[in-house]
């Protein structure tokens, strides 16, 4: 059950300001539909972290799918998970190399 309700907002990179925040390990972005903005918001700033888990459930397949093309062009590789609810994006260095062929 969702109800709309006005809140005060901050953007990101204000949030990250305020708090002088130079790293993050892991980011978890649950903004019931808005989480797409704030991955936009996040890839104007040189914070990337290690790994991303996001809430796109809520988001049309058009924005699903923009998601993982923009987290993988910044270096991540996605996975839904969660019944496809959430998407898992981990920085490529931090994977082990494919196992190869047989």
């Amino acid at each position: 059950h969702m109800v709309e309700e006005e809140v005060e907002c901050v953007t990101l990179s204000g949030l990250l300001s305020e708090f002088d925040v130079q790293e993050l390990d892991a980011m978890a972005i649950d903004t019931e539909g808005y989480d797409l903005e704030i991955v936009r918001q996040l890839l104007k700033t040189p914070i990337r972290p290690r790994v991303i888990f996001l809430e796109i459930g809520l988001l049309s397949g058009r924005d699903q799918d923009e998601a993982h093309t923009i987290l993988q062009a910044e270096g991540y590789t996605t996975r839904p998970c969660g019944y496809g609810m959430e998407l898992l994006a981990v920085k490529r260095q931090l994977l082990p190399p494919p196992e190869p062929e047989l």
